[in-house]
């Protein structure tokens, strides 16, 4: 699936400074969460507006190019080819690597939100 996402200058550049200030973790805008759903004894995916997050979705995000050389050259070939086969989920890949290297959370910045009035009256 294609996203979108449209970003003015200051939030790609405020993005861009928080990444400077941790340059070791993925930071992005969309942000997704996983959970266990016990009734289909199985995890699932949500990308509700929440505070809670798990992973940064990796098409509006920061991360250094240290973490795609691993993914291009060290992520077992059976993980790239399933990602290939899906046409999806290399997010989660990338998020499942860096945090396995850091042990650290990605870092969700949020999107300035305008309502339809204050871009009518812009």
């Amino acid at each position: 699936m294609i996203s979108v996402y449209l970003f003015c200058k200051a939030e790609v550049d405020f993005a861009f400074r928080v990444w400077q200030s941790f340059p070791e973790r993925i930071v992005g805008y969309p942000a997704r969460s996983h959970y266990w759903d016990g009734s289909r004894s199985r995890w699932g995916y949500t990308s509700k507006w929440t505070n809670d997050y798990s992973m940064v979705l990796t098409g509006a995000a920061f991360y250094h190019r240290y973490y795609h050389y691993l993914f291009t050259h060290y992520v077992p070939t059976s993980l790239l080819a399933m990602v290939d086969r899906m046409a999806n989920c290399e997010d989660i890949l990338m998020n499942f690597l860096v945090s396995a290297v850091t042990k650290q959370p990605p870092i969700k910045v949020t999107q300035k939100k305008q309502y339809k009035e204050n871009m009518m009256s812009q």
